[in-house]
Protein backbone atom coordinates (compact mmCIF):
# COMPACT_ATOMS: atom_id res chain seq x y z
CA UNK A 1 0.00 0.00 0.00
CA UNK A 2 2.80 2.51 0.91
CA UNK A 3 4.55 1.89 -2.41
CA UNK A 4 1.09 2.98 -4.72
CA UNK A 5 1.12 5.98 -1.87
CA UNK A 6 5.04 7.09 -3.17
CA UNK A 7 4.00 5.95 -6.62
CA UNK A 8 0.93 8.14 -6.87
CA UNK A 9 3.21 10.75 -5.32
CA UNK A 10 6.34 11.37 -7.75
CA UNK A 11 3.48 11.56 -10.06
CA UNK A 12 1.57 14.30 -8.23
CA UNK A 13 4.58 15.83 -6.91
CA UNK A 14 5.21 16.24 -10.71
CA UNK A 15 2.01 16.90 -11.88
CA UNK A 16 1.94 19.85 -9.80
CA UNK A 17 4.68 21.34 -10.68
CA UNK A 18 3.21 20.59 -14.34
CA UNK A 19 0.66 22.77 -13.45
CA UNK A 20 2.46 25.73 -12.55
CA UNK A 21 4.60 25.80 -16.08
CA UNK A 22 3.55 27.93 -18.30
CA UNK A 23 5.47 26.26 -21.43
CA UNK A 24 3.38 22.52 -20.76
CA UNK A 25 4.09 21.98 -24.59
CA UNK A 26 8.05 22.39 -24.28
CA UNK A 27 8.86 20.06 -21.43
CA UNK A 28 10.88 17.36 -22.14
CA UNK A 29 9.36 14.10 -20.56
CA UNK A 30 12.65 12.63 -21.81
CA UNK A 31 14.81 14.60 -19.70
CA UNK A 32 12.23 13.92 -16.72
CA UNK A 33 12.15 10.40 -17.36
CA UNK A 34 16.04 10.03 -17.34
CA UNK A 35 16.14 12.82 -14.02
CA UNK A 36 13.79 10.69 -12.02
CA UNK A 37 15.87 7.14 -12.96
CA UNK A 38 18.76 9.05 -11.68
CA UNK A 39 17.15 9.43 -8.45
CA UNK A 40 16.17 6.11 -8.40
CA UNK A 41 19.79 4.90 -9.08
CA UNK A 42 21.42 7.15 -6.70
CA UNK A 43 18.96 5.99 -4.01
CA UNK A 44 19.41 2.25 -4.71
CA UNK A 45 23.46 3.01 -4.73
CA UNK A 46 23.47 4.80 -1.73
CA UNK A 47 21.70 2.63 0.62
CA UNK A 48 21.99 -0.68 -0.66
CA UNK A 49 25.31 -1.31 -2.05
CA UNK A 50 27.30 -2.31 0.93
CA UNK A 51 30.75 -0.60 -0.32
CA UNK A 52 28.78 3.44 -0.04
CA UNK A 53 26.64 2.09 2.82
CA UNK A 54 30.33 1.27 4.97
CA UNK A 55 31.72 3.90 3.58
CA UNK A 56 28.74 6.77 5.00
CA UNK A 57 29.07 4.59 8.10
CA UNK A 58 32.84 5.89 8.49
CA UNK A 59 31.61 9.41 8.05
CA UNK A 60 29.64 9.06 10.56
CA UNK A 61 31.84 7.78 13.02
CA UNK A 62 33.70 10.77 12.33
CA UNK A 63 30.60 13.29 12.58
CA UNK A 64 30.51 11.27 16.21
CA UNK A 65 34.25 12.32 16.50
CA UNK A 66 33.93 15.97 15.55
CA UNK A 67 30.85 16.35 17.86
CA UNK A 68 32.75 14.91 20.98
CA UNK A 69 35.66 17.21 20.41
CA UNK A 70 33.34 20.19 19.69
CA UNK A 71 31.79 19.25 23.12
CA UNK A 72 34.56 19.04 25.21
CA UNK A 73 36.08 22.49 23.73
CA UNK A 74 32.49 23.89 24.55
CA UNK A 75 32.05 22.67 27.83
CA UNK A 76 35.99 24.51 28.18
CA UNK A 77 34.59 27.51 26.92
CA UNK A 78 31.20 27.38 28.40
CA UNK A 79 31.02 24.82 31.53
CA UNK A 80 27.74 23.74 32.15
CA UNK A 81 25.84 25.70 29.70
CA UNK A 82 27.57 23.15 27.14
CA UNK A 83 26.00 20.12 28.87
CA UNK A 84 29.35 19.94 31.38
CA UNK A 85 29.20 19.45 35.33
CA UNK A 86 27.08 21.64 36.94
CA UNK A 87 28.38 23.28 40.31
CA UNK A 88 25.03 23.18 41.83
CA UNK A 89 22.33 19.83 42.14
CA UNK A 90 20.49 19.79 38.60
CA UNK A 91 16.83 19.77 40.11
CA UNK A 92 15.17 19.82 36.16
CA UNK A 93 18.27 18.25 34.17
CA UNK A 94 15.99 17.54 31.40
CA UNK A 95 15.47 21.55 30.99
CA UNK A 96 19.32 21.74 30.84
CA UNK A 97 19.48 21.46 27.24
CA UNK A 98 20.57 25.25 25.69
CA UNK A 99 20.75 24.96 22.14
CA UNK A 100 22.90 28.21 21.84
CA UNK A 101 25.59 26.44 23.78
CA UNK A 102 25.01 22.74 23.04
CA UNK A 103 24.09 22.93 18.68
CA UNK A 104 25.48 25.99 17.50
CA UNK A 105 29.10 25.43 18.64
CA UNK A 106 29.47 22.88 16.03
CA UNK A 107 28.71 25.06 12.98
CA UNK A 108 32.15 26.79 13.83
CA UNK A 109 34.14 23.80 13.94
CA UNK A 110 32.53 22.10 10.81
CA UNK A 111 32.99 25.51 8.85
CA UNK A 112 36.79 25.75 9.94
CA UNK A 113 37.03 21.91 8.93
CA UNK A 114 35.17 22.83 5.59
CA UNK A 115 37.43 25.50 4.46
CA UNK A 116 40.47 23.22 4.72
CA UNK A 117 38.96 20.61 2.84
CA UNK A 118 38.14 23.04 0.48
CA UNK A 119 41.35 23.98 0.49
CA UNK A 120 43.39 21.12 0.37
CA UNK A 121 40.59 20.06 -2.66
CA UNK A 122 38.81 16.92 -1.69
CA UNK A 123 35.69 18.94 -1.27
CA UNK A 124 36.04 20.33 -5.18
CA UNK A 125 37.30 17.01 -6.36
CA UNK A 126 33.82 15.33 -5.30
CA UNK A 127 31.68 18.15 -6.14
CA UNK A 128 33.57 18.11 -9.87
CA UNK A 129 32.84 14.34 -9.84
CA UNK A 130 28.70 14.75 -9.28
CA UNK A 131 29.10 18.01 -12.04
CA UNK A 132 30.34 15.68 -14.59
CA UNK A 133 28.21 13.20 -13.86
CA UNK A 134 24.85 15.61 -13.81
CA UNK A 135 26.71 16.75 -17.37
CA UNK A 136 27.05 13.38 -18.58
CA UNK A 137 23.76 11.65 -18.12
CA UNK A 138 20.90 15.16 -18.05
CA UNK A 139 23.39 17.04 -21.14
CA UNK A 140 23.34 19.70 -18.52
CA UNK A 141 25.71 23.05 -19.87
CA UNK A 142 28.69 23.10 -17.63
CA UNK A 143 27.94 26.30 -15.13
CA UNK A 144 24.88 24.80 -14.55
CA UNK A 145 26.47 21.21 -14.12
CA UNK A 146 28.93 22.27 -11.65
CA UNK A 147 26.53 24.96 -9.31
CA UNK A 148 23.57 22.16 -9.09
CA UNK A 149 26.23 19.49 -7.87
CA UNK A 150 27.92 22.06 -5.58
CA UNK A 151 24.34 22.98 -3.54
CA UNK A 152 25.51 19.33 -2.33
CA UNK A 153 28.35 20.65 0.14
CA UNK A 154 27.88 24.60 -0.38
CA UNK A 155 24.51 27.35 0.97
CA UNK A 156 22.28 28.96 -0.71
CA UNK A 157 24.84 31.77 -1.41
CA UNK A 158 28.15 29.67 -1.79
CA UNK A 159 27.12 27.12 -4.40
CA UNK A 160 25.87 30.05 -7.12
CA UNK A 161 28.99 32.29 -6.20
CA UNK A 162 31.27 29.42 -8.09
CA UNK A 163 29.63 29.91 -11.03
CA UNK A 164 29.38 34.03 -10.79
CA UNK A 165 30.67 35.24 -13.63
CA UNK A 166 28.29 32.54 -15.84
CA UNK A 167 25.22 33.94 -13.74
CA UNK A 168 24.44 37.34 -15.91
CA UNK A 169 24.30 35.10 -19.04
CA UNK A 170 22.60 32.18 -17.56
CA UNK A 171 18.90 31.47 -19.05
CA UNK A 172 16.12 31.52 -17.31
CA UNK A 173 15.57 28.08 -16.82
CA UNK A 174 19.52 27.45 -15.77
CA UNK A 175 19.24 30.13 -12.99
CA UNK A 176 15.62 28.70 -11.99
CA UNK A 177 17.32 25.24 -11.69
CA UNK A 178 20.19 26.42 -10.01
CA UNK A 179 18.35 28.27 -7.01
CA UNK A 180 15.71 25.10 -7.20
CA UNK A 181 18.94 23.19 -6.18
CA UNK A 182 20.10 25.28 -3.84
CA UNK A 183 16.58 25.24 -2.18
CA UNK A 184 16.32 21.27 -2.04
CA UNK A 185 19.86 20.48 -0.79
CA UNK A 186 21.37 21.50 2.44
CA UNK A 187 25.21 22.74 3.08
CA UNK A 188 27.73 20.27 4.34
CA UNK A 189 28.18 22.16 7.42
CA UNK A 190 24.74 22.03 8.60
CA UNK A 191 24.21 18.81 7.27
CA UNK A 192 26.65 17.57 10.31
CA UNK A 193 25.04 20.00 12.70
CA UNK A 194 21.43 18.35 12.01
CA UNK A 195 23.09 14.53 12.29
CA UNK A 196 23.87 15.36 15.30
CA UNK A 197 20.38 16.38 16.18
CA UNK A 198 18.77 13.45 14.95
CA UNK A 199 21.15 11.09 16.65
CA UNK A 200 18.50 9.71 18.62
CA UNK A 201 15.86 9.81 15.81
CA UNK A 202 17.36 7.79 13.28
CA UNK A 203 20.25 5.36 12.74
CA UNK A 204 23.26 6.81 10.78
CA UNK A 205 21.69 9.74 10.31
CA UNK A 206 24.80 11.57 8.56
CA UNK A 207 24.19 8.94 5.47
CA UNK A 208 20.63 9.67 5.27
CA UNK A 209 20.94 13.71 4.88
CA UNK A 210 24.01 13.51 2.55
CA UNK A 211 22.10 11.02 0.54
CA UNK A 212 19.12 12.98 0.30
CA UNK A 213 21.33 16.09 -1.16
CA UNK A 214 22.57 14.03 -3.25
CA UNK A 215 19.03 12.60 -4.84
CA UNK A 216 17.09 16.16 -4.02
CA UNK A 217 19.76 17.72 -6.88
CA UNK A 218 18.14 15.52 -9.84
CA UNK A 219 14.52 15.91 -8.29
CA UNK A 220 14.85 19.90 -8.43
CA UNK A 221 16.63 20.05 -12.24
CA UNK A 222 13.45 17.64 -13.16
CA UNK A 223 10.84 19.69 -11.30
CA UNK A 224 12.55 22.96 -12.64
CA UNK A 225 13.00 22.11 -16.21
CA UNK A 226 9.14 21.16 -15.51
CA UNK A 227 8.08 24.76 -14.49
CA UNK A 228 10.56 26.24 -16.87
CA UNK A 229 11.45 24.27 -19.89
CA UNK A 230 14.91 24.84 -21.39
CA UNK A 231 14.59 26.29 -24.67
CA UNK A 232 18.28 26.08 -25.78
CA UNK A 233 20.90 23.13 -26.82
CA UNK A 234 23.18 23.12 -23.18
CA UNK A 235 26.90 24.84 -23.86
CA UNK A 236 29.24 21.69 -22.96
CA UNK A 237 32.30 23.59 -21.27
CA UNK A 238 34.52 21.21 -19.36
CA UNK A 239 36.91 23.87 -18.22
CA UNK A 240 34.66 25.32 -15.83
CA UNK A 241 35.59 22.39 -13.29
CA UNK A 242 38.89 23.97 -12.66
CA UNK A 243 37.76 25.25 -8.92
CA UNK A 244 39.94 27.77 -7.54
CA UNK A 245 41.03 27.74 -3.44
CA UNK A 246 39.82 31.49 -2.25
CA UNK A 247 42.79 30.76 0.54
CA UNK A 248 46.11 31.51 0.83
CA UNK A 249 46.95 28.92 2.47
CA UNK A 250 45.71 26.31 5.15
CA UNK A 251 45.99 28.67 8.36
CA UNK A 252 43.71 31.54 6.59
CA UNK A 253 41.52 28.81 5.33
CA UNK A 254 40.83 27.67 8.81
CA UNK A 255 40.56 31.72 10.10
CA UNK A 256 37.82 32.66 7.40
CA UNK A 257 36.04 29.25 8.06
CA UNK A 258 35.63 30.54 12.00
CA UNK A 259 34.72 33.88 10.54
CA UNK A 260 32.23 32.68 8.21
CA UNK A 261 31.17 29.89 10.75
CA UNK A 262 30.32 32.77 13.95
CA UNK A 263 28.73 34.93 10.76
CA UNK A 264 26.19 31.63 10.45
CA UNK A 265 25.39 31.45 13.74
CA UNK A 266 24.62 34.90 14.50
CA UNK A 267 22.17 34.32 11.72
CA UNK A 268 20.37 31.92 13.42
CA UNK A 269 20.14 33.31 16.33
CA UNK A 270 18.62 36.17 14.66
CA UNK A 271 16.43 34.18 12.67
CA UNK A 272 14.94 31.85 15.39
CA UNK A 273 14.91 34.83 17.50
CA UNK A 274 12.42 37.18 15.26
CA UNK A 275 10.29 34.07 13.43
CA UNK A 276 9.55 32.28 16.68
CA UNK A 277 8.48 35.77 18.48
CA UNK A 278 6.68 36.70 14.69
CA UNK A 279 4.73 32.91 15.01
CA UNK A 280 4.28 33.35 18.86
CA UNK A 281 1.96 36.44 18.05
CA UNK A 282 0.50 34.83 14.99
CA UNK A 283 -0.72 31.88 17.22
CA UNK A 284 -1.49 34.36 20.30
CA UNK A 285 -4.16 36.38 17.73
CA UNK A 286 -5.32 33.09 16.73
CA UNK A 287 -5.99 31.65 20.03
CA UNK A 288 -8.23 34.64 20.52
CA UNK A 289 -10.73 33.28 17.67
CA UNK A 290 -9.93 29.75 18.97
CA UNK A 291 -7.88 28.05 21.48
CA UNK A 292 -7.41 25.24 19.20
CA UNK A 293 -5.93 27.54 16.06
CA UNK A 294 -2.23 27.70 15.37
CA UNK A 295 -0.38 28.64 12.40
CA UNK A 296 1.62 25.52 12.45
CA UNK A 297 -1.56 23.47 13.00
CA UNK A 298 -3.20 25.31 10.26
CA UNK A 299 -0.62 24.69 7.66
CA UNK A 300 -0.35 21.11 8.90
CA UNK A 301 -3.60 20.04 7.89
CA UNK A 302 -2.75 21.82 4.54
CA UNK A 303 0.36 19.83 4.14
CA UNK A 304 -1.14 16.57 5.56
CA UNK A 305 -1.67 15.10 2.04
CA UNK A 306 1.12 15.58 0.92
CA UNK A 307 3.35 13.75 3.66
CA UNK A 308 1.01 10.98 2.95
CA UNK A 309 1.85 10.79 -0.40
CA UNK A 310 5.56 10.25 0.42
CA UNK A 311 4.60 6.88 2.32
CA UNK A 312 3.63 8.46 5.60
CA UNK A 313 0.74 6.44 7.31
CA UNK A 314 -2.65 9.39 7.40
CA UNK A 315 -2.54 8.56 11.38
CA UNK A 316 1.16 10.28 11.80
CA UNK A 317 0.94 12.45 8.74
CA UNK A 318 -0.57 15.01 11.04
CA UNK A 319 2.37 15.60 12.66
CA UNK A 320 4.54 15.38 9.53
CA UNK A 321 2.69 17.88 7.77
CA UNK A 322 3.40 20.05 10.96
CA UNK A 323 6.89 19.64 11.06
CA UNK A 324 6.59 20.59 7.27
CA UNK A 325 5.00 23.48 7.95
CA UNK A 326 7.45 24.08 10.51
CA UNK A 327 10.55 24.18 7.93
CA UNK A 328 8.86 26.33 5.43
CA UNK A 329 8.04 29.06 7.74
CA UNK A 330 10.66 28.56 10.19
CA UNK A 331 13.40 26.75 8.64
CA UNK A 332 14.74 23.05 8.83
CA UNK A 333 17.00 23.32 11.83
CA UNK A 334 13.89 24.12 13.63
CA UNK A 335 11.72 21.46 12.11
CA UNK A 336 14.78 18.90 13.01
CA UNK A 337 14.54 20.01 16.80
CA UNK A 338 10.57 19.58 16.50
CA UNK A 339 11.25 15.88 15.21
CA UNK A 340 13.40 14.85 17.82
CA UNK A 341 10.97 15.86 20.62
CA UNK A 342 8.36 14.01 18.27
CA UNK A 343 10.03 11.48 17.99
CA UNK A 344 8.26 9.03 20.02
CA UNK A 345 4.91 9.89 18.30
CA UNK A 346 6.11 8.48 14.82
CA UNK A 347 7.35 5.36 13.59
CA UNK A 348 10.76 4.39 12.98
CA UNK A 349 9.30 4.66 8.83
CA UNK A 350 8.18 7.53 9.05
CA UNK A 351 10.88 9.50 11.08
CA UNK A 352 13.29 7.94 8.62
CA UNK A 353 11.04 9.22 5.60
CA UNK A 354 10.86 12.86 7.25
CA UNK A 355 14.49 13.32 7.35
CA UNK A 356 14.24 13.24 3.95
CA UNK A 357 11.46 15.46 3.08
CA UNK A 358 12.76 18.14 5.81
CA UNK A 359 16.51 18.11 4.12
CA UNK A 360 16.41 21.33 2.05
CA UNK A 361 16.88 25.35 2.32
CA UNK A 362 13.77 25.96 0.99
CA UNK A 363 12.02 28.22 3.38
CA UNK A 364 11.05 31.83 3.82
CA UNK A 365 14.12 33.25 5.29
CA UNK A 366 15.91 31.33 2.05
CA UNK A 367 13.88 33.57 -0.37
CA UNK A 368 15.48 36.76 1.69
CA UNK A 369 18.71 35.45 1.39
CA UNK A 370 18.82 34.15 -1.94
CA UNK A 371 17.36 37.31 -3.58
CA UNK A 372 19.70 39.14 -1.44
CA UNK A 373 23.03 37.44 -1.82
CA UNK A 374 22.52 37.06 -5.72
CA UNK A 375 21.22 40.48 -6.57
CA UNK A 376 24.37 41.86 -5.19
CA UNK A 377 26.11 40.37 -7.95
CA UNK A 378 23.94 40.53 -10.78
CA UNK A 379 21.56 43.25 -10.35
CA UNK A 380 20.53 44.00 -13.60
CA UNK A 381 18.36 40.44 -13.01
CA UNK A 382 16.95 41.46 -9.55
CA UNK A 383 13.47 41.63 -10.44
CA UNK A 384 13.63 37.95 -12.36
CA UNK A 385 15.23 36.61 -9.32
CA UNK A 386 12.86 37.84 -7.27
CA UNK A 387 10.37 36.29 -8.65
CA UNK A 388 12.29 32.98 -9.76
CA UNK A 389 13.18 32.47 -5.74
CA UNK A 390 9.64 32.82 -4.77
CA UNK A 391 8.95 30.17 -7.28
CA UNK A 392 11.72 27.72 -6.05
CA UNK A 393 9.88 27.58 -2.81
CA UNK A 394 7.80 25.21 -4.60
CA UNK A 395 9.97 23.49 -6.63
CA UNK A 396 12.03 22.69 -3.92
CA UNK A 397 9.67 21.81 -1.29
CA UNK A 398 8.79 18.86 -4.14
CA UNK A 399 11.89 17.85 -4.65
CA UNK A 400 12.28 16.80 -0.94
CA UNK A 401 8.94 15.15 -0.80
CA UNK A 402 9.47 13.55 -4.17
CA UNK A 403 13.08 12.35 -2.72
CA UNK A 404 11.10 10.94 0.65
CA UNK A 405 8.72 9.21 -1.76
CA UNK A 406 11.49 7.46 -3.65
CA UNK A 407 13.53 5.74 -0.60
CA UNK A 408 10.58 4.58 0.51
CA UNK A 409 10.73 2.57 -2.46
CA UNK A 410 14.19 1.57 -1.51
CA UNK A 411 14.64 1.15 2.59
Amino acid sequence: MIMLQSLLGIFVFIGIAALFSKQRKEISWKFVSVALLLQFFAAFLFLKISFFTDAFSVLNKGVILIQNVTDRSSQFLFGYLSGGQTPFEAIAPENGFIVVFRVLPLIVVVSAISALLFHWRIIPFVVGLLGRALQKTLGLSGDLSLGSSATVFFGTIEAPLLIRSYLSNMSRSDLFALISCSMATVSGTVMVLYSSVLGSVVPNPLTHLLVASIMSVPAALLLARVIIPQQALANDDKTIYKIKSPYSGSFDAITKGIQEGMGMVLGIIGTILVFFALIYLVNEMLGALSPTLSLEGIVGTILRPFLWLTGISWEESQIAGKLMGTKIILNEFVAYLELSKSSTMLSAHSRLLLSYALCGFANLGSVGIIVGGLSSIVPERRVELTSLTILSLLSGNLATLMTAAVVNFVV
